[in-house]
């Protein structure tokens, strides 16, 4: 009998080592094949979810090597995705189909990842709702990109496309300028500059959230304005990975959800945002969000049906088909 509890003893200690021994990545105790990638996200609203994951130190799991690239320019960061040097990016939604049809279908939407940060603003001009703006001037910075777009669709829906007299300017800042001295009575314009504007003057004001205007006029679809892709190949040879990400990135957007102060601060110290203050108030305006992609592709598949209406190179020719939509 001695011998037998011995013998059980022995068992049990060599089955508890092999237990302590094993790693818990959080994905159902799989071990992940050890990989670098790099990670690619712009300044401003597109990289604000992913506030979390830029600190330094942070670590999804010890045997993945995550590189983050915090870029300002849309050129720099779709290049690289291009040319395949970055394996997981958040870009603006209609870029995501530009790169699908770019790389040849070498690219798939994970996420949906903000639902709005296109404002009407307004100093001196009385609008409280989108058919106000029917006789009246607006200026728009992003002539030939989803700020002319999704306008120009909501006023179509409004029927009151033929009414409103449109004037571009180049850039946001430059827009900004004009609306707070008075120059520019009505404009659309994103954030964070609808934060940096408000939070300089007092004579401006915010009349219209377009996703709340879009969600009116156009209940079945969504105004995406970011997601997150992934590198098709990439995706296919390490899904463990790709998933740890993705729980990784659906919890920095959390955190950014919950902890918007604590956020704020950290956006600034990074400079995904210019202020603390301004990043404060932009986060509840860009609706910060997780939605698997693949199970809204209905509702993402009409905004592209959208923008291609307007100009199909705005989606980057054609529309992307079932393969864009990663799946697990």
């Amino acid at each position: 009998m001695k011998k037998i509890c011995i013998a059980l003893l022995v068992v049990l200690l060599a089955v508890s080592f092999v237990a302590c021994g094993q790693t818990d990545n959080g994905g159902g105790g799989e071990e992940i094949t050890p990989v670098s990638f790099t990670v690619g996200t712009l300044k401003g609203p597109t990289g604000m979810g992913m506030v979390q994951l830029l600190e330094e130190g942070h670590v999804i799991d010890e045997n993945m090597n995550v590189d983050y690239l915090l870029l300002a320019a849309p050129d720099e960061l779709t290049a690289k995705v291009i040319s395949g040097e970055v394996q997981i990016a958040t870009v603006p939604a209609n870029m995501a189909a530009i790169l699908y049809n770019k790389t040849e279908q070498g690219i798939q939407a994970a996420s949906i990842n903000t639902l709005g940060n296109l404002f009407v603003l307004t100093n001196g001009a009385d609008i409280q709702k989108i058919e106000d703006l029917a006789g009246q001037k607006i200026y728009i910075s992003g002539q030939g990109a989803t700020p002319e777009y999704a306008t120009r669709y909501l006023l179509d829906k409004a029927g009151i496309a033929d009414d409103v007299e449109i004037e571009f300017i180049s850039e946001h800042s430059e827009l900004a300028t004009l609306l707070m001295a008075g120059e520019a009575q009505i404009a659309v314009l994103p954030e964070p500059f609808v934060s940096t504007v408000t939070l300089k003057s007092e004579e401006v004001t915010v009349a219209l959230n377009l996703k709340e205007v879009w969600e009116e006029l156009s209940p079945d679809s969504m105004l995406a304005m970011t997601c997150l892709i992934v590198n098709k190949e990439f995706a296919k040879a390490n899904p463990e990975a790709v998933e740890k990400f993705l729980k990784a990135y659906e919890g920095s957007i959390n955190y950014v959800n919950t902890n918007q102060d604590e956020a704020a601060q950290k956006m600034a110290e990074l400079e995904i945002i210019g202020s603390a203050e301004i990043a404060k108030s932009a986060i509840p305006n860009c609706a910060i969000v997780y939605l698997d992609a693949h199970e809204n592709k209905d509702a993402l598949d009409k905004y592209f049906d959208v923008l291609f209406e307007f100009n199909p190179a705005a989606v980057g020719g054609s529309l992307p088909d079932e393969a864009f939509y990663y799946q697990k």
